[in-house]
């Protein structure tokens, strides 16, 4: 995984729909998911909810 691509990304996914939720997907489901979630969501121009990546729940019920 390239950790600076991943970061980049993800920033520029910040400044177009706000904060990614990033500890909680990375724990669950890995660096690799969450950069390609954030590139399909900048292609698209939606959000991770509105791609239905995200799940509608707390994020701290997501975490052990």
């Amino acid at each position: 995984m390239d950790w600076k691509q991943l970061d980049k990304v993800l920033r520029v996914y910040d400044k177009k729909f706000g904060s990614f939720p990033t500890i909680p997907y990375l724990k669950r489901n890995g660096a690799e998911w969450c950069m390609n979630v954030a590139q399909k969501c900048l292609e698209s121009g939606k959000d991770g909810y509105e791609m239905g990546f995200f799940d509608p729940v707390p994020l701290e019920d997501m975490i052990d």
